[in-house]
C-alpha cells in the first residue's frame, strides 16, 4: 500500500516529529530577521519599494507592528527561550556525543569491529532518545513561531520584493523545509543580510544559509528516526548526513576559535552555538581574575640589600595566556592593554570617551577617568 502523503508531500511514514519540526524552524530562524529588516527598510527607504504589491507592503508592515506585540509573533529572544526550553544546553553535549558515535560507527568500523561497533552505537541511540524524551520530545506540539514563519516565507517569495535586492524570488513549497535546498531562495537571504546587516553581527551568506538549510532537514529526521524508535540503519542515514552538514557549517577552525573566544561564539547564531561541542577540559571560568602590574613585580622589600625585584629592577609586565595564545596584558609592555578576565578591553566596557573602568577585570564601573586618554586593545 503506498504511503499517505501530508499537505507538504511529506508521507506519513516519515512525518517529523514535533521536535523534530522545532528543531527545523530553530535552524532556519534566519528568515524571520531577515524580513524583519527587510520590514524596517521598507519604512526608511519606500521609494525603494515602489513597485510592491498592496499585499507585500501590508506583510512588511505587520513584521514592524506585531512582532513582540501578538503573543504569535514573537520576539528573537523569546523564539529563542521556546527553542532552548526543549533545545538547550543538555542538547548540545548529548547531540554532540550522539554524532561522535554515528561518525565512528560509519568512518572508522571496520568489519572485524562492526559488532562492537554496533553494540555501542545502538547503546548511543538509546541514551540520546532517553534525553529526548524527557526534555520534551513525547509528543506535545511545540512548534515555536510558525505564523510569523510563514508570512516571513511568503515574502521572499515575492518577485517585486526580491528584484529590490536584485535576486529572484525563493520557491514554493515545501522551501526552505523538506530538503528543498535551492540557489535562488539562499542568494536572496544572502542578499538582504548583506545589504541590511552590519559586517559581523547576523550576517548570513548565500552558502552558509543552503548548508543551515541541510542541517534543519537532516537534523529533523534524525531526530525524528530517533524518537520513533527506527532501527539503527534508519536512523544512521539521516544522522551522517546531519554530521557531514554541521561538519561543513561549523568546521573544527571555528570550533576552535570559539573555544578560545568568547566575542566570536556570541557572533554565531543561537543555533550555530548548539552545534559547538563542549570543551574537552570541560568549562573554566576565570571570573573576578584580575591583571594587575603590581602582582608582576617582585616586592620592594625583597633581597638582594633591600632594592626591590633582582637587584632593585622590577618586573614590569605580566601576560594573560588563554589557548596557547598571549591574548592580553597588564598594560605595562609597549603597546599592551588592560583586559577583563575573557581577554576583552576592559574599555570596551565603557561607552563614554575618557572614562575607564575604576577596577580593570572586576567590577567594570565606568566612573573613573583614564590617565592617558581611552584606548583598546
Amino acid at each position: 500500500m503506498a504511503a499517505k502523503k501530508t499537505e507538504n508531500g511529506v508521507s506519513s511514514s516519515t512525518a517529523l516529529h514535533p521536535l523534530g519540526q522545532l528543531f527545523q524552524q530553530w535552524a532556519l530562524d534566519f528568515v524571520i530577521e531577515a524580513v524583519r529588516a527587510v520590514a524596517q527598510d521598507y519604512a526608511k527607504n519606500p521609494d525603494a519599494y515602489r513597485e510592491l504589491s498592496d499585499e507585500a507592503g501590508t506583510g512588511l508592515d505587520e513584521f514592524r507592528t506585531r512582532v513582540g506585540v501578538d503573543p504569535e509573533w514573537p520576539r528573537i529572544a523569546e523564539r529563542n527561550a521556546t527553542y532552548e526550553a526543549q533545545l538547550g544546553e543538555w542538547f548540545v553535549e548529548g547531540s554532540a556525543a550522539f554524532r561522535l558515535a554515528v561518525v565512528s560507527y560509519v568512518e572508522k568500523s571496520s568489519d572485524a569491529t562492526r559488532a562492537i561497533a554496533t553494540q555501542a552505537t545502538t547503546g548511543a541511540v538509546e541514551a540520546f532518545r532517553v534525553q529526548l524524551e524527557a526534555r520534551g520530545g513525547q509528543g506535545r506540539r511545540s512548534v515555536a513561531a510558525t505564523p510569523m514563519f510563514q508570512a516571513a516565507v511568503k515574502l521572499l517569495r515575492s518577485p517585486k520584493l526580491a528584484q529590490v535586492f536584485n535576486e529572484n524570488a525563493a520557491p514554493g513549497d515545501p522551501w526552505p523545509f523538506g530538503g528543498a535546498v535551492d540557489a535562488a531562495g539562499a542568494n536572496l537571504v544572502g542578499a538582504i543580510a548583506r545589504k541590511l546587516f552590519p559586517p559581523l553581527v547576523g550576517r548570513m551568506s548565500s552558502y552558509q544559509f543552503l548548508l543551515l538549510q541541510r542541517v534543519a532537514y537532516h537534523g529533523a529526521r534524525t531526530l525524528s528516526a530517533v524518537l520513533n524508535g527506527s532501527s539503527l540503519d534508519a536512523v544512521m542515514e539521516p544522522a551522517y548526513a546531519w554530521c557531514v552538514a554541521a561538519r561543513e557549517l561549523i568546521p573544527v577552525s571555528t570550533v576552535v576559535t570559539v573555544w578560545r573566544r568568547e566575542s566570536r561564539r556570541q557572533a554565531l547564531s543561537s543555533i550555530e552555538r548548539s552545534m559547538i561541542p563542549p570543551h574537552p577540559a570541560g568549562d573554566v571560568t576565570m571570573a573576578g581574575t584580575e591583571l594587575q602590574p603590581a602582582i608582576a613585580r617582585m616586592s620592594s622589600l625583597g633581597s638582594f640589600g633591600g632594592f626591590g625585584g633582582l637587584a632593585g629592577f622590577g618586573l614590569g609586565f605580566q601576560t594573560h595566556t588563554v589557548g596557547d595564545e598571549a591574548c592580553c596584558s597588564t598594560g605595562d609592555l609597549p603597546g599592551g592593554c588592560r583586559t577583563d578576565a575573557s581577554c576583552v578591553s576592559v574599555y570596551e566596557h565603557c561607552p563614554t570617551e575618557g572614562f575607564c573602568p575604576t577596577s580593570p577585570g572586576s567590577g567594570l564601573s565606568c566612573d573613573g577617568p583614564c590617565g592617558t586618554g581611552r584606548h583598546h586593545c
